[in-house]
């Protein structure tokens, strides 16, 4: 059983100009080796943000205005790089510190491929939210979600905002 919510056009205009400049600019760092072995691999790449910046302010703010969801307490805020085409990974991030999340899409291919996949039941495929520039989905962290880009070999990175709260 799971629930999530989509809002496009998340952030102003001028904010996810801003962010995309800057996500696409960075220099990105590769999960550690525990996590790579976990997940059979690297698929993403992420820069960690203070959850108490201006960045984070910001999308506390938004999640509030268009999910009306209080966070009480930002757990991690990560700028991400993904596009693994070997495999799908179905996986939650529920942990003591975190019961809901936000993916915001920044930059990227529009395609459902460069999306995400929720699954229910054995990793079965239930709903795929296709990839914009600039649209979030609030789901709760026990919700089995994976990128989509094992569904085709084609595609780009894509570059978005994970923020894991409560």
């Amino acid at each position: 059983m799971f629930d999530y919510a989509v809002k496009n056009n998340f952030f102003d205009e001028n904010d996810h100009l801003k962010l995309k400049q800057q996500l696409l600019n960075i220099e990105y760092d590769p999960p550690n080796s525990y996590k790579r072995e976990v997940y059979k691999g690297s698929y993403w790449h992420q820069r960690d943000v203070q959850t108490d910046s201006e960045i984070g302010n910001l999308i506390k703010d938004k999640i509030n205005q268009h999910f009306n969801f209080k966070i009480n307490r930002f757990d991690a805020i990560h700028f991400t790089m993904v596009g693994a085409k070997d495999a799908l990974r179905p996986h939650t991030d529920l942990t003591e510190n975190v019961t809901h999340q936000c993916l915001i899409y920044i930059a990227g291919d529009n395609s459902i491929y460069s999306g995400t996949g929720f699954f229910v039941e054995k990793e079965l495929l239930d709903a795929a939210i296709g990839f914009r520039e600039n649209k979030a989905i609030f789901f709760n962290s026990r919700t089995k979600h994976s990128p989509l880009h094992a569904l085709q070999q084609s595609g780009e990175w894509r570059y978005s905002i994970a923020t894991f709260f409560n």
